[in-house]
């Protein structure tokens, strides 16, 4: 409460203590941002709705979050220009798996392929976190399917590596490109199964694999599988390999 000067009174610990230890704490925090990013001081960062909007989505704060962006927060509004990295509300909603936070920023047309230093969008993230709800919420409201981060992988790399079944078949069902090679190996979504050992994601990615694909090295997915010890991966990939060596001899012979 206040008098009609201004003065404060009647301040509780809870109310004035936990406020000042506040303070105190986001004051050092603040002052090793300036040390560490000079722009800082240029720019009233701590106080923007876009800036609350990225931390109260990072921290699952839903109502926060709607109240922002009732308040006209700019959705897309990233950290890149002042931490060298172009993070947002929606990126870091799709990590955490807040499913509400995700649905509310799509709402007011977040955009998923905005995407990091390193190349990763929200779904790209959600992917390899094997998170299936937020994925088919970032499908859903136009995540591109393919985007490669900088390595060349695609959210079907990054889910297949982590043996996510159901994320796998979501990306599959929205036409993600299975014989697409990372840029690092020359690698394809079968040939990191195969290594794996996820043997029903390899059955999942055979229906539109080419089995016969090679990696920088020269080797096959199953080339792969035998060198990592996947023996059930193995027996598969050969059963598939003779197979496509059939159909291509028979369409060979009608020809």
């Amino acid at each position: 409460m206040s008098d009609s000067h201004g003065m404060a009174h009647g301040g509780s610990w809870d109310d004035l203590g936990w406020n000042c230890v506040w303070y105190l704490y986001t004051g050092i925090v603040f002052a090793m941002l300036y040390y560490a990013y000079p722009t800082l001081a240029k720019i009233p960062l701590f106080f923007t709705k876009e800036y609350k909007l990225v931390d109260a989505a990072s921290n699952g704060q839903v109502e926060t979050v709607r109240s922002l962006l009732a308040q006209g927060a700019n959705v897309n509004w990233t950290m890149g220009e002042i931490m060298g990295d172009p993070l947002t509300a929606v990126y870091w909603a799709s990590i955490n798996g807040d499913v509400k936070v995700v649905e509310l920023l799509l709402e007011k047309h977040a955009d998923p392929n905005i995407a990091t230093k390193s190349g990763y969008t929200a779904l790209t993230a959600a992917a390899e976190l094997g998170d299936a709800k937020i994925v088919r919420l970032l499908l859903e409201n136009n995540a591109e399917v393919d985007h490669a981060d900088k390595a060349g992988e695609t959210p079907l790399m990054r889910a297949t590596s982590g043996g996510h079944v159901a994320v796998v078949k979501s990306l599959l069902a929205n036409e993600a490109q299975v014989d697409v090679r990372d840029t690092v190996n020359g690698n394809t979504a079968l040939m990191i199964a195969a290594w794996h050992g996820h043997l029903e994601i390899v059955k999942l990615l055979c229906h539109k694999a080419d089995v016969t694909l090679v990696n920088n090295d020269g080797k096959t997915a199953r080339d792969l599988a035998l060198e990592n010890g996947q023996t059930e991966c193995a027996h598969y990939l050969l059963t598939q390999a003779r197979s496509h060596d059939h159909l291509v001899h028979r369409n060979h012979v009608v020809a």
